[in-house]
């Protein structure tokens, strides 16, 4: 499909998700309903389709195959997907554009986009920004703060949030769904 369109045009469309891609995505964020649900499976099957097979634009790790096991379906790893997304998207937003708490505010609609099951996924993830919003805020300038003296954290950020807020990764980690 892609084949007859010159070089610039798979550029522009990486250069395009590389630095608005949240901008993009939330474009078709809205209610959640069936139709909604529906329609949010259809993108994530197509944008997979566009960027991984058709353009090459994205790494496969960006659209995994299959989706999570239930067995799987902790709060924790909730905690994990979510804010493993947070740090690409505050990666992929040019510095100043959103605060912390503009990420956190916005990363549940957007979770469906990339990964299933996505009801699950952003219904856990409402429950954890309600719950922990300003705990999550803070973390994140914190972890900003101790990056811009050039340190390097000693966790990654979902060690640090979801092992702080949930006791993730730890022999207390039973928040089965």
């Amino acid at each position: 499909m892609y084949d007859t369109y010159e070089p610039f045009i798979r550029y522009a469309c990486i250069k395009l998700m590389d630095d608005h891609r949240m901008d993009v995505l939330n474009g078709f964020a809205g209610d959640a309903s069936v139709a909604f649900n529906l329609m949010k499976a259809n993108i994530y099957e197509k944008t997979k389709n566009i960027c991984m097979k058709e353009t090459r634009a994205c790494p496969s790790y960006m659209f995994p195959d299959t989706a999570l096991p239930k067995k799987d379906r902790t709060l924790c790893e909730a905690c994990r997907i979510m804010v493993d997304d947070m740090e690409i998207m505050k990666s992929v937003i040019r510095k100043g554009r959103q605060t912390n708490e503009e990420v956190v505010e916005k990363i549940c609609p957007t979770l469906g986009y990339n990964h299933q099951p996505y009801n699950w996924l952003e219904t856990n993830c409402d429950m954890i920004v309600d719950e922990y919003m300003d705990d999550i805020v803070e973390m994140l300038n914190m972890r900003d703060r101790l990056l811009a003296t050039g340190m390097t954290p000693k966790q990654t950020l979902s060690e640090k949030i979801c092992g702080d807020l949930l006791s993730c990764g730890t022999e207390n980690e039973k928040y089965e769904l």
